[in-house]
């Protein structure tokens, strides 16, 4: 009986260091956890170096952590850090097992952002071979297509992928820049509106607001271009971009004063682009048999 009881004693005593590495790493999980949490909450909420911050010190102490090494590769991508968001991603989707279509996905976004275009289309392949609907794979074949010149090709990805996910906005965007670049306005109007009608009037993106703008000035309705571009040129925070095109839409309509003032007042609020603006200002010399043929 002695000898089993100090038999068992020392088989316990022997489990010990085990138990206690279990328990640190238990631990250490459990803390990163605690931060990869915080990161999330810096990382929704705009603070990207202190979501950095959290992120790093989560993977210090648990590197095979999937939501942490995908994360860290998002705010290294807020950041411009092309090669080390590729890295961490790329840690992600091995964790993954190259199973997860969406992180495939994303990694090539990053790589087509780096201008590795080859890098991003073989995940696009991997992408479709695990899930052949997913859109987004498909929208960056589009996105591929088109930084190799591939229009024809690009706008079948684009159009595959709405088709298969109608609410993927910012494809009807890319189809309707396809299509103001091909020559074709009116495809390119109806495009360009279905992306906007996804927005609240108020919410409808600047750059779109332009787009829009451009493509009702080559249909030559050039009053319905100086209504939208006024809308854009109107918000708070309307870049440089917004006042010169409605100057220029207004222009073409043969509004010349306004033209001039709208170029004032974008002069106004972006004081760092005056020259720009006193350039166009300066080549508003309109003929005066045109001025009245407008009038």
């Amino acid at each position: 009986m002695l000898i089993l009881c100090l038999s068992c004693l020392c088989g316990c005593q022997s489990l010990k260091p085990f138990q206690k590495a279990s328990d640190k790493v238990t631990s250490a999980k459990q803390m990163a956890q605690q931060w990869t949490s915080k990161g999330l909450d810096a990382l929704n909420t705009g603070r990207i170096s202190q979501a950095k911050s959290w992120f790093t010190r989560a993977a210090a102490e648990n590197p095979d952590s999937l939501a942490t090494q995908v994360n860290l590769a998002r705010v290294f991508r807020k950041e411009g850090n092309l090669q080390k968001a590729i890295e961490h991603m790329q840690q992600g989707v091995e964790l993954s097992s190259q199973s997860d279509p969406a992180l495939l996905t994303e990694l090539g976004e990053i790589y087509l952002e780096a201008g590795q275009w080859q890098s991003a289309e073989r995940l696009v392949e991997l992408s479709l071979q695990r899930d052949h609907r997913f859109a987004p794979a498909w929208a960056l074949q589009g996105h591929v297509h088109r930084t190799r010149g591939n229009t024809a090709e690009a706008l079948a990805s684009y159009q595959r992928a709405v088709s298969i996910a109608p609410d993927i906005s910012e494809v009807q965007l890319a189809i309707a820049r396809i299509y103001q670049d091909t020559g074709e306005p009116l495809r390119a109007l109806s495009a360009i509106e279905q992306y906007l009608d996804r927005f609240p009037t108020d919410q409808q993106p600047e750059t779109a607001l332009l787009n829009k703008g451009q493509i009702l000035l080559a249909l030559r309705q050039e009053k319905s271009a100086v209504e939208i571009l006024q809308l854009a040129a109107a918000r708070e925070g309307a870049s440089a971009d917004a006042f010169i095109r409605l100057s220029e839409a207004q222009w073409t309509l043969g509004q010349i004063s306004e033209a001039q003032a709208t170029l004032v007042r974008g002069r106004e609020i972006h004081s760092q682009s005056a020259e720009h603006f006193n350039s166009i200002l300066a080549r508003m010399e309109l003929p005066q048999d045109r001025v009245a043929s407008r009038q």
